[in-house]
């Protein structure tokens, strides 16, 4: 999942800025990926993240 998929350029409450163009921001909102990351996390959940990451 992402946390932030829409540019903060192109968010509604930035209106006035949705008509410009940022490439490296879009560029980096297409790629980006969120990562569990609270203290909540189980050691296994931990290690499950990190075996994913290092998969990929």
């Amino acid at each position: 999942m992402i946390h932030y998929p829409i540019p903060p350029h192109q968010q509604q409450c930035y209106k006035e800025w949705n008509n410009i163009s940022l490439p490296l921001t879009e560029q980096i909102h297409r790629e980006e990926i969120s990562i569990p990351l609270h203290q909540a996390l189980t050691r296994d959940e931990i290690d499950m993240i990190i075996d994913a990451i290092n998969h990929f």
